[in-house]
């Protein structure tokens, strides 16, 4: 049994890392080279609508992403093909018809602010809003692929596939019109791709679950998943407070400059985390696996393999990107390396997190979001307050130390948790 739980996630994050790390090198490249196609105010518009985007498919997704996660993999090992094809069923329509509310929403207001808007950047919010469904299913429908321990296919056709693919459309557009597109225009090509990558993600979900479709009557249990889902939508949305709020707040407090510095910064060091997402993204049905079958001993186990597999990768990368951290800063500018004590404090806040273990996943996927929402929305607002307090005196160093103090919280606190409500033991050690 230890011997296919260490396979199970050995070959899981190899093939999560080598996916991720396409996605990542594809990704970089991608925004460098479209950033030099489309010439800096058009990519700065691009990039601006695509933040908004991200932060609108969040409400999108309903926090079905996760629950998908979570209750196709409990139901598949349990063999409960009628409640499997229910909820396949419910996350699809309820993730597109909230997708589509929200888009028409976003529409709605942005064509009320039209005339103080710049017409290309209008234009392009009303692509994005196109895209907002797209990009709504594509996570609902990965995190499927995912729950089915098919890491690599979850990964590629939105990881990779697509921003090659929108560099490709951008390329094609700027041959076809003879000069640079524009911000609308290169939406339109993300939007493409994105039709292109939820294509293919449906016809893989499709073939694995063929079997699924004549094997039972579907069931439905709307209320539970709903139930489960609100929290999970909540979890994520603080989650998106704690990597933004510390950019944002020290733009507002201190300078633009210091803050697009920082902001280096903590990108570089969200590589640091590609340990720790590649072993999550097999550990997470793994998890909800063994809790619905009762296999606690079992769970032990995966859930120490996974935090040491974790530790192993994250560990190295933590060290060599404060060792090199000036010259990965000065790869983007050499002004970005006033950042490097802030990218040493975000490490270290990273190595406490992959230190505790996937503890966010274990109380998610064994029912307790709940309580792991009360955590992360308490280290939320402690980010919030830190950042008020430390911005002003001490600038990137005072951000990067309420980001990391809040992380070590809500990892902390949840370690304890796991332990006392699941009776699993979280951490490395």
């Amino acid at each position: 049994m230890r011997t296919e739980i260490k396979s199970t996630l050995a070959r899981g994050t190899g093939g999560g890392l080598l996916a991720r790390s396409a996605g990542v090198g594809i990704g970089f490249l991608s925004h460098v080279l479209l950033a030099r196609l489309l010439q800096a105010e058009e990519y700065s518009r691009y990039i601006y609508v695509l933040t908004w985007l991200n932060v609108l498919v969040l409400l999108g997704k309903a926090g079905l992403d996760t629950a998908t996660l979570r209750f196709v993999a409990a139901y598949r090992s349990s063999g409960e093909a009628g409640r499997l094809r229910g909820f396949l069923r419910k996350s699809r329509s309820i993730g597109f018809t909230v997708s589509v509310l929200v888009a028409a929403t976003a529409g709605a207001v942005v064509t009320a602010l039209s005339g103080r808007l710049d017409p290309v950047l209008y234009s392009a919010f009303l692509v994005s809003c196109l895209a907002l469904p797209v990009n709504g299913l594509l996570a609902i429908r990965s995190a499927c692929l995912q729950a089915m321990k098919q890491v690599i296919r979850a990964e590629l056709p939105q990881s990779v596939a697509r921003p090659a693919l929108t560099l490709a459309g951008a390329w094609l557009l700027f041959r076809i019109l003879g000069r640079a597109p524009r911000s609308d225009e290169t939406l339109g090509a993300y939007l493409a791709a994105g039709i292109l990558a939820l294509v293919v993600v449906e016809y893989w979900n499709r073939s694995a679950l063929s079997g699924v479709e004549t094997a039972a009557p579907p069931e439905y249990e709307t209320g539970l998943w709903v139930k489960t889902a609100m929290p999970l939508l909540l979890i994520s949305g603080f989650h998106l407070v704690l990597n933004q709020t510390d950019t944002l707040m020290l733009g507002m407090i201190r300078s633009t400059g210091e803050a697009g510095a920082y902001a280096v910064a903590s990108r570089v060091t969200q590589l640091i985390f590609l340990g720790q997402w590649a072993v999550n993204a097999i550990a997470a049905p793994m998890f909800s696996e063994l809790h619905h079958g009762g296999k606690k001993e079992r769970l032990q186990e995966a859930a120490t393999y996974a935090a040491r597999a974790a530790f192993l990768v994250t560990v190295p990368l933590a060290f060599g990107l404060v060792f090199f951290g000036r010259q990965v800063l000065a790869i983007f500018s050499s002004e970005f390396t006033v950042a490097w004590t802030a990218l040493a404090i975000l490490a270290a806040g990273q190595i406490i997190h992959v230190l505790c273990g996937s503890v966010g996943l274990l109380m998610t996927m064994t029912g307790r979001e709940n309580a792991a929402g009360k955590i992360i929305g308490m280290a939320a607002v402690l980010n919030i307050v830190l950042n008020a307090v430390l911005i002003p005196r001490f600038g990137l160093e005072g951000a990067a130390v309420s980001t990391a103090v809040s992380t070590a919280f809500w990892n902390i606190t949840l370690v304890f948790l796991v332990r006392k409500r699941i009776g699993i033991r979280s951490t490395v050690l």
